[in-house]
């Protein structure tokens, strides 16, 4: 059993993120999660749905067509640009997306701090990780739908 401390040096390339996230948790259950396209997308549904104040969470690839269909990640950007912006791709990355070498690290903290506050502890983190991988497509994917709606232009 790993160290409950998520260590310092925690950077591994994000190219491949859902598949060495997997390992990891397996080898440091005690603070390694699985990070993958339906937890950032989780992740960035519940920044659009609470006013969208924080950094964009990368995706990695992903194969669920209802996640594609709806892309929050450029809602958020929609959301979040002003007019003097670049529109190049990778700086309208660096201004607004969290940077993918510390997205995982990002990532485990929001999981521990989740814990913290709803068990008081920090060892439920596979608890909230299952969550946000359950409710992706389901209740996460409705909500995103919902709040689309909410927002939509009347019809003329």
């Amino acid at each position: 059993m790993g160290t409950k401390l998520i260590p310092n040096d925690c950077r591994f390339a994000f190219d491949g993120i859902s598949s060495w996230s997997k390992w990891l948790s397996l080898a440091c259950p005690s603070w390694a999660c699985v990070y993958d396209a339906r937890v950032a997308y989780s992740l960035n549904v519940i920044n659009y749905v609470s006013g969208g104040n924080f950094k964009i969470f990368p995706s990695p690839d992903g194969r669920n067509s209802r996640l594609k269909m709806i892309d929050v990640s450029t809602l958020l950007l929609a959301g979040k640009m002003s007019p003097n912006d670049s529109t190049e791709p990778e700086a309208l990355r660096d201004k607004y997306f969290l940077p993918r070498k510390y997205a995982y690290q990002e990532y485990l903290t929001i999981v521990a701090r989740v814990s913290n506050v709803m068990w008081g502890d920090a060892d439920h983190l596979h608890e909230i990780e299952m969550l946000l991988f359950a409710l992706a497509d389901t209740f996460i994917y409705e909500k995103m739908v919902g709040a689309m709606t909410a927002n939509a232009s009347p019809k003329c």
